[in-house]
């Protein structure tokens, strides 16, 4: 069975430092053939903050598939918005906008391989694993949840 590990709308710049320790750990126990980052690494697009995501990146397995979304574009700088949106993106996280990845280890015949989004509803009936870090989530800090717009975990898909 894969373990795909898939993380959105991290928001670097409002992510509390203490979540990303126990993040990252949980995101190595699951030991992922694929860790996905959909969107929004930062916050407001600045140079900080895509170093700050860099970073934690850098402290996931590999491979990874990273794309960006809205708020990895500047806002308030129209210039930057219009004529390099994805400057910073390109120059900390990733050049490639399109990432694909493919994976032929069940080859079968007469069946299509390589897109992970080829069969989600057979992902989830082969009970997959997966981790949401999903701004919509919070992860327990000291008994309570933690509804300030920290990155959690979750895991789902088990049959």
């Amino acid at each position: 069975m894969r373990a795909i590990v898939h993380l959105s709308d991290l928001h670097f710049g409002r992510v509390h430092p203490q979540v990303i320790a126990p993040m990252v750990e949980a995101i190595r126990q699951v030991a992922p053939d694929l860790v996905a980052v959909s969107g929004d690494l930062t916050q407001r697009a600045r140079a900080r903050q895509f170093m700050e995501a860099r970073a934690f990146l850098d402290r996931l397995p590999m491979p990874q598939i990273v794309v960006p979304g809205n708020h990895d574009v500047p806002l308030h700088n129209v210039a930057a918005r219009c004529l390099q949106p994805l400057r910073g993106f390109r120059r900390d996280i990733a050049d490639d906008l399109q990432p694909f990845y493919g994976d032929w280890r069940d080859r079968r015949p007469g069946h299509q391989y390589g897109a992970l989004a080829d069969d989600r509803a057979g992902t989830h009936q082969r009970g997959a694993d997966c981790l949401d870090g999903g701004a919509a989530l919070r992860l327990p800090t000291g008994g309570r949840e933690d509804r300030r717009g920290a990155p959690s975990l979750r895991r789902a898909g088990r049959p």
